[in-house]
């Protein structure tokens, strides 16, 4: 049931959140999300339900255990009780597939929301064993922080932490539900409509079958990366923008994931701009903890190299995903020690176009499974599979989504956001102002909701998950 569909946007969030806000205190709010969380990961594979409960107790008993014991034994219990997530994540991810066991049970290759929920419980264990924050003596408050049906799905990375204190007492004023709203229908405007567009141009620019692949001109190649890597932010940043958007309605800050990444001017900074939730993770649960305070060659090393493994694992469940790494791991050196200063001299410009162009490349190795597509997507996009440049079948289809690709182009900019944010400021300057406000801010969620409905009425957006 991903938020991009009819069920949850007509059924399933509507009486939640009905429910949400007239069963009373907050005790009983808590089980109200909690129930319609296990409602949710039912739906979408019933046999896999007994997973989050088993992770969820393995965590809570572990905490509990940690925050009881000495500090000789702290440390080991700890480090056991993250292996044992992170085994059950390799496990579903790669052992279930490789071993040749039947890796479908209803819908999804993996529990659906394992990777972040596990990531959830890991900080758990962590964050209890640094003291900084309580094991809960309560079962059902590590239930409701790992099953939040809000965070599931291409989600923000939330740190025990950061939202221990308003797990049980939190509010939800006025103006914030209202920003929730806003932010809501503004995820669910970009991937039904947005990145649902873009899918169209990558289906007929990315053909199923590789005979067909290779004639598409190098024209279409090119329309077709620049399409999917549009879709890709569009899709990541659309489930982020609903996550944190139903997390204010209720009282709940979750992190910001995205910033514009592709307005970066290096890969290292595109790399800082891309899921921040997940690099923050990585510094602060893995990186800065084996690479240690002091300087030690070897274990910088053995922080770099788990870090790089760990990204293996969110990413990846196929050779691609192995392969996605290596090649950002092999440009961010290459650009730290061979072109450095010579990127520092170039125009902003220039630099944003390389940025682009290797973010592109990137794409495509995340998209195509199989090399042989790969290396056909490699020769076409310079004309070398005798597919020419340019075809008038393939021009004029391109021509349909101009308007689309160049609105999912903005939405990839902070242009919409910086305009809104000027209109802010001089709207006691120039009083018309004033009403372009209120026509944003009430007028606009509904305008891009009923076009999201229409949108998802024509067409299946629960394809355009890659999480």
């Amino acid at each position: 049931m991903p938020f991009s569909s009819l069920l949850f946007l007509f059924l399933f969030f509507p009486i939640t959140m009905f429910l949400y806000a007239y069963v009373g205190d907050i005790s009983r709010r808590n089980k109200v999300l909690i129930v319609s969380s296990i409602i949710f990961y039912f739906w979408a594979a019933p046999a896999y339900l007994p997973i989050l409960f088993i992770m969820t107790l393995t965590a809570w008993a572990g905490a509990n255990m940690i925050s009881k014991s000495k500090n000789s034994v702290r440390m080991i219990l700890c480090s056991v009780f993250v292996f044992i997530q992170i085994l059950a994540l390799f496990y579903f991810k790669f052992v279930n597939q490789t071993a040749g066991f039947d890796p479908y049970i209803g819908k999804y290759f993996v529990p659906i929301g394992l990777t972040f929920y596990v990531l959830r419980l890991v900080t758990y264990l962590i964050d209890v064993y640094r003291n900084d924050a309580e094991a809960c003596s309560n079962f059902t408050d590590v239930l409701l922080f790992s099953s939040i049906f809000h965070l599931s799905i291409a989600a923000p990375i939330v740190c025990y932490k950061e939202i221990a204190p308003t797990l049980k007492r939190r509010t939800a004023v006025v103006p914030e539900i209202g920003k929730g709203i806003n932010r809501f229908t503004i995820g669910i405007f970009k991937v039904s409509v947005l990145a649902f567009s873009c899918d169209q141009i990558v289906r007929v620019m990315f053909p199923e079958e590789l005979k067909f692949f290779e004639k598409v001109p190098a024209l279409g190649l090119w329309i077709g990366m620049i399409a999917f890597m549009i879709q890709m932010y569009l899709v990541c940043s659309a489930y982020s923008d609903m996550a944190i958007g139903m997390g204010k309605m209720i009282g709940f800050k979750y992190k910001e994931n995205f910033d514009y990444p592709y307005m970066a001017t290096s890969i290292h900074t595109f790399c800082n701009k891309w899921y921040i939730s997940l690099a923050d993770f990585i510094k602060d649960y893995i990186y800065l903890p084996i690479k240690g305070a002091k300087f030690n060659h070897i274990r910088k090393t053995a922080a770099y190299v788990l870090s790089a493994v760990f990204l293996v694992l969110f990413f990846g469940k196929n050779w691609n995903g192995i392969g996605f790494i290596v090649f950002y791991i092999i440009v961010l050196f290459v650009e730290k020690h061979v072109l450095d200063k010579k990127l520092n001299n170039l125009n902003s410009y220039v630099r944003h176009v390389y940025t682009l162009i290797i973010v592109c490349f990137g794409w495509m190795i995340l998209r195509f499974t199989d090399v042989q597509y790969l290396f056909a997507l490699i020769k076409g996009l310079f004309g070398l599979n005798g597919n020419g440049f340019i075809q008038s079948t393939y021009v004029q289809f391109s021509f349909k989504y101009v308007a689309i690709i160049i609105a999912a182009a903005i939405g990839c900019t902070p242009l919409l956001k910086q305009a809104y944010q000027w209109i802010q400021k001089n709207s006691k300057k120039y009083k018309i102002l004033i009403y372009v406000r209120r026509f944003i801010e009430v007028a606009g969620p509904i305008i891009l909701i009923l076009l999201s409905v229409a949108a998802l009425f024509s067409g299946d957006c629960t394809t355009l998950l890659y999480f």
